[in-house]
């Protein structure tokens, strides 16, 4: 832990929802990482998060 950080800093998911590797997203320009790198997120809710305070 870095000096100054908060002590038991918890992050936690934003959203509720499935994670799947950009391939298998139907949209060619993630499929093909024209925009880069990540992951797909399907969400199952209809309620986003913060991850921390």
């Amino acid at each position: 832990m870095e000096a100054g950080a908060p002590a038991g800093l918890l992050l936690s998911a934003p959203l509720a929802g499935w994670v799947a590797p950009l391939d298998e997203t139907p949209d060619a320009v993630f499929a093909e990482r024209m925009l880069g790198d990540g992951l797909a997120i399907d969400p199952t809710g209809s309620v986003l998060h913060a991850p921390c305070d």
